[in-house]
């Protein structure tokens, strides 16, 4: 899971936003592309720009490049988080582009991004309501091994924000989330880390959608999933 640190404090926030350092400015930079992204028309083109990209890549791996053609087939807006949640060349070189910000990747993927995102969107509203019939507030959790020096980031930047460069998925069991954070044993590199995040149903904005997927993905299971953008 990417993620970018940015170290404006609520209270602060003209001052800080004066005072943003290099980091910061990518910060918003990065997200104005992204939205700028997610408003262009889908156009046959956009396709085709995502699957030469991807057969260029997988070029004689026999198995992806029958999941491309297959995505090229049969694919349809609706099937977005299938696609997205199966072990694929989807998956796989979108979190890339997102972890290493590569414009360029990221652009031809922008007809599947689109996609993805309008699918979140057209469930998250429905799903929201449903929580605020039972709950105030909702709980997930997400288990990873990240960068030691990432880690050092996070803990400088608390009360601060930070913001996730990609899709993310959590888990309303803790426990398969530690089993997802690992035990440790990739020090000093990397450090097992349990990020709980806590959403008030109450004070949310629109424009970061997030929906229950567990009969949307691609395996089946019982454990509960939720994604966000």
């Amino acid at each position: 899971m990417p993620m970018s640190i940015c170290n404006v404090h609520v209270e602060a926030k003209n001052k800080s936003i004066r005072d943003l350092s290099k980091e910061n400015c990518t910060f918003f930079w990065f997200q104005l592309l992204i939205e700028t992204l997610l408003r262009m028309p889908q156009t046959s083109s956009a396709k085709s720009d995502l699957l030469d990209l991807c057969r260029q890549h997988y070029d004689g791996n026999d198995e992806e490049l029958s999941k491309i053609n297959e995505f090229e087939r049969c694919y349809c807006c609706e099937q977005a988080i299938w696609w997205y949640t199966r072990d694929s060349f989807l998956y796989r070189q979108l979190n890339k582009a997102f972890r290493t910000e590569n414009i360029d990747i990221i652009f031809k993927f922008r007809f599947f991004i689109i996609d993805l995102n309008k699918q979140l969107y057209a469930m998250h509203n429905n799903y929201l309501e449903l929580l605020r019939t039972y709950f105030n507030k909702l709980t997930v959790y997400r288990g990873q091994a990240i960068p030691t020096e990432e880690l050092e980031r996070l803990k400088y930047n608390i009360g601060g924000f930070i913001s996730m460069n990609t899709f993310l998925s959590t888990t309303t069991d803790r426990e398969i989330a530690l089993i997802y954070a690992g035990n440790g044993s990739d020090r000093p590199t990397h450090e097992s880390v349990l990020f709980e995040i806590t959403i008030d149903l109450n004070a949310l904005s629109t424009d970061k959608p997030f929906v229950n997927i567990k009969d949307l993905r691609y395996f089946n299971g019982t454990i509960q999933q939720t994604a966000f953008r």
